[in-house]
Order: C-alpha cells, then sequence, then structure tokens
C-alpha cells in the first residue's frame, strides 16, 4: 500500500462505485493514508436513502375533485439494516450485480472512523421537465422532488 506513496495524492474519486464494494472500510483507511493533509475524496453513489435493493417506485392515481392527478413516490421497505442484494443497474440487463445496501450513517461513519471528515454534500434530483428513463418509473422528472444520487467530499485534516 505504502508503495504509491502515504500522503502523496491532493485527491481521490470513486463515481459510481461504493454501492458495488463489499467492504468499503479498507478503502477508507487507504484513503486516510494516501491523502495529503487537507486533501479531498469525492465520491458518488446510489442515494442510500431513496435508491436502494429495498425500495420501489410507485405511481398513484388520485381522483382530486373531477380531476386525476398522478403522483410519483418511492417506497421503503428496508433502510437501516445493511444488506446484499442482486439487481439490475440497467432495463434488459441480462444477469444480476450485488448491490451491498448500507445506510448513509454506516458509509460516512466508516470514514469518519479512520479521521476523514465531511466538508460537503450534494442530493440532487433530476429536474421536472427532464423526460429520460425507457421505463414508466425511470427516474426522471417525474421524481424530481426525490434525489436517486448522492455526492459527497470527505477530506483529510490539515496537520
Amino acid at each position: 500500500m505504502i508503495r504509491l506513496g502515504e500522503a502523496g495524492f491532493d485527491a481521490a474519486l470513486c463515481n459510481m462505485a461504493l454501492m458495488d464494494l463489499a467492504e468499503i472500510e479498507p478503502l477508507m483507511r487507504a484513503l486516510k493514508a494516501f491523502l495529503r493533509p487537507g486533501g479531498a475524496f469525492v465520491f458518488s453513489m446510489l442515494h442510500p436513502c431513496f435508491n436502494n435493493p429495498s425500495t420501489v417506485q410507485m405511481a398513484e392515481l388520485e381522483d382530486r375533485e373531477g380531476s386525476l392527478h398522478t403522483t410519483y413516490s418511492v417506497k421503503i421497505s428496508r433502510y437501516l439494516t445493511p444488506h446484499l442484494q442482486m439487481g439490475a443497474a440497467m432495463h434488459d440487463q441480462p444477469v444480476p450485480h450485488p448491490y451491498f445496501h448500507r445506510p448513509l450513517s454506516m458509509v460516512l461513519g466508516t470514514a469518519l472512523n479512520v479521521g476523514l471528515v465531511l466538508d460537503g454534500l450534494e442530493e440532487r434530483a433530476f429536474p421536472p421537465d427532464y423526460i429520460g428513463g425507457s421505463t414508466p418509473l425511470s427516474w426522471n422528472g417525474r421524481f424530481s422532488e426525490i434525489p436517486p444520487v448522492l455526492v459527497a467530499r470527505l477530506r483529510q485534516l490539515p496537520l
């Protein structure tokens, strides 16, 4: 591990992969060793609160005084308990792959436990007019109030 250079990196990036790792604690320990004081680790991941293997995207049709309205939502049946579930990243994916669900407190807690600090957090949703997706309940503008992705920045404390 030290061959890469202890405290030799200004930054590290992990884009949409934490939920694919069986263990994240070794990664956080390595980041603590590799990042220079003040160095940053930025990661993006499926939002563990709203986009995990135990969520269901829903559409409900409601009659409001003679006018039909559709409300899009996410139903969450399991969040706090870490678990593994096979799933599909894309519609018609031929083989499911493992998703390692962890609640947000576990993801961030693992980083904090090794001495990294959280100094940035973004929860972004698609704008209401975004049409994307290939299925009726794909993540798109219908879910404009529910962020499917979380982006965070952790830092190595300066000396």
